[in-house]
């Protein structure tokens, strides 16, 4: 990267984990330069902070994120997100249908249990539905459920893939 800003010669580059920045001005007879270092891990990791923030803030109020996990494989960007709060089932699939509309995915269809749920989670769980999304670049299928203690959980998953060149 090579930039001018206020006089100034101003160069940038990716090194391994860190970005390097060197900037250039005239000093009397000689330049003067200001070298700066940044680790990237710690800028991408607060991105990434910033984007869960912003995703949970998206949520009816008092939303908890349990788990969320993070994978990139073969140019596909998986996160699986674990969510609860005390709404009902439907307030959440709205919740997120329009969430995912907003973020450029169309709902595709629904499926709703048919109350024949099997595990150790049976007991604790009524009804439940299925929403699968789509767009060229990602698709999403969320799952949501309310417990008969009141509890919904809304389980996540969305993979992006690489715009392909």
């Amino acid at each position: 990267m090579e930039n001018k800003l206020d006089g100034k010669l101003i160069l940038g580059r990716a090194q391994g984990e860190h970005y390097l920045t060197v900037q250039l001005e005239s000093a009397g007879r000689g330049t003067r330069g200001l070298v700066a270092v940044v680790h990237l891990k710690p800028v991408q990791d607060n991105q990434a902070q910033t984007a869960t923030d912003r995703w949970i803030s998206r949520l009816p109020s008092g939303s908890q994120l349990m788990t969320q996990t993070t994978s990139e494989d073969a140019g596909q960007r998986s996160t699986y997100r674990v969510v609860v709060n005390a709404y009902s089932e439907e307030a959440n699939s709205e919740r997120i249908k329009s969430m995912m509309h907003e973020d450029g995915l169309s709902f595709e269809h629904e499926t709703v249990a048919d109350g024949r749920v099997t595990g150790r989670r049976a007991a604790a769980a009524t009804g439940g539905k299925t929403l699968f999304f789509k767009s060229p670049d990602q698709e999403a299928m969320a799952i949501i459920y309310r417990d008969q203690a009141g509890q919904t959980t809304i389980v996540l998953n969305t993979i992006s893939r690489a715009a392909q060149k």
